[in-house]
Parts: structure tokens; C-alpha cells; sequence
């Protein structure tokens, strides 16, 4: 599925269109440990920023060449795009994210660098779920998580509208 090996035999066909987001057994390799604050960090997960100012540039290249029907279709896209991505309501959906697993204020303003690996973990997830993939895959979520945050992302998990494919021998994560 990360097309990080191919099949011996068959084909995995997934839509162009279906994003996929991965949490590994080994989370600390995945965040990067530099001076990016825990809420920057976690913005990245959706590509607002970088639509807003594609579409910054493209109102002014308009507004040099109003008739310009190439512009208006990329236009359209962009404001697509961060209708998927729920512009307006993206903050506070990354917030409750954030209160659920009980990410505290001082952690969202700490660098990477300073991060343990339990907030880490918390981190990854934080960033996996705010993502919006259709498909999430799980290598052992539950490790470095507290019985709290790991019951947390249980039930946000119940009702996650996507795929889950989990590698776990966290038993009762995976009966729940």
C-alpha cells in the first residue's frame, strides 16, 4: 500500500484521489527534531497555507488580466481544494484534536527537538488524524500512548469515516 515493495503476485489498485496516512512502530524517526514549533508542526498536515497563498498570487495576476479564463479554472480548484480541506472550520477542528488528546498549550509552543517520545506519539497521531486520509495505517499506535489518550483515539477511531488497516499486539486496542 506505501508501494515500499511491490506484490509477488496481483496489484494493489488504490484511487489517485485517496491520500494515505501512516503512523510507524517508530514515530521519533518520522517528526522531524528541529526548532518547528508542535503547532506549526501540526499545520502542515493540511495544505491550507500553501492554497492561500497560490491564491493570494493568482488574485493579482487577475487583477493584471481579468480576462484570463486559465487563472479562473485554477481559481475554482484552489477554492475546491479548501472547501475539502475545511478552510474556515480547520483551526477548530485541529483544536479538538488537540483536546482530546490532552496536547497542552506549553507542548503546541515547545520545538520538536525538546519533545519526548510519548508526546511524540501524541504529536504523529495528532497530525495523522488532522490530515483527513481516506486511508490510515497503524504499526503498533498504542506504543508510548497513555491509557487516556489511548482510549481517546479509540473512539475517535469508531467513527473515522475511512480505512484502518492496524499491525498491533495491543489487544484490547484492536477488540475495541
Amino acid at each position: 500500500i506505501l508501494k515500499e515493495l511491490e506484490p509477488d503476485y496481483g496489484s494493489i489498485k488504490i484511487p489517485s484521489n485517496h491520500r494515505i496516512s501512516y503512523l510507524p512502530q517508530v514515530i521519533t524517526d518520522e517528526i522531524p527534531s528541529d526548532d518547528t514549533t508542535v503547532w506549526d508542526y501540526l499545520l502542515t498536515a493540511r495544505p491550507i497555507k500553501k492554497l492561500e497563498n497560490e491564491m493570494s498570487n493568482l488574485y493579482l495576476k487577475l487583477s493584471e488580466d481579468s480576462t484570463n479564463k486559465k487563472i479562473e479554472k485554477r481559481l475554482e480548484y484552489i477554492q475546491s481544494q479548501l472547501d475539502y480541506w475545511d478552510y474556515y472550520e480547520a483551526d477548530s477542528i485541529l483544536l479538538r484534536i488537540i483536546n482530546m488528546l490532552k496536547i497542552s498549550s506549553e507542548l503546541l509552543d515547545l520545538p520538536l527537538k525538546k519533545c519526548s517520545g510519548g508526546q511524540k506519539s501524541k504529536i504523529a497521531f495528532a497530525k495523522l488524524l488532522y490530515s483527513k486520509p481516506e486511508i490510515i495505517l497503524l504499526d503498533e499506535p498504542t506504543n508510548h500512548l497513555d491509557l487516556e489518550t489511548k482510549q481517546e483515539i479509540i473512539n475517535y477511531l469508531k467513527d473515522y469515516p475511512g480505512m484502518i488497516l492496524v499491525i498491533s499486539h495491543d489487544i484490547d486496542f484492536l477488540n475495541q
